[in-house]
C-alpha cells in the first residue's frame, strides 16, 4: 500500500512539473511566433513604402524587376535583424 501511493505521488508530481514545462515552452513559442509575425508585417510595410519612393524618385524609368531588387535589398537586412532579435 505504501510503494502504491509513492508511486501514484512521484507520478503526481512528474506530470505537475511536465505540465509547468510545456506551459513555459507554450508561451516562449507563441511569443516567438508572435515576433516574427510583427517582422513578417514590419518586412512588408517597408517593401509598400520603398516601392512608392522607388516610383516616386525615378518614375517609371526602372524596369519593373530592378525596382523588386531595390525593394528587396533595402528590406531584408531589416527583417533579418528583427529576427534574431526574437531569439
Amino acid at each position: 500500500m505504501r510503494s502504491l501511493l509513492i508511486v501514484i505521488t512521484s507520478t503526481a508530481a512528474s506530470l505537475v512539473l511536465l505540465s509547468v514545462a510545456d506551459a513555459q515552452d507554450l508561451g516562449e513559442r507563441i511569443a516567438r511566433a508572435a515576433c516574427e509575425k510583427a517582422c513578417d508585417i514590419s518586412y512588408n510595410k517597408c517593401m509598400e513604402a520603398s516601392g512608392k519612393v522607388v516610383d516616386r524618385e525615378n518614375e517609371g524609368e526602372i524596369e519593373s524587376e530592378m525596382k523588386d531588387v531595390v525593394k528587396e535589398e533595402t528590406c531584408q537586412y531589416s527583417k533579418e535583424q528583427c529576427l534574431e532579435a526574437c531569439g
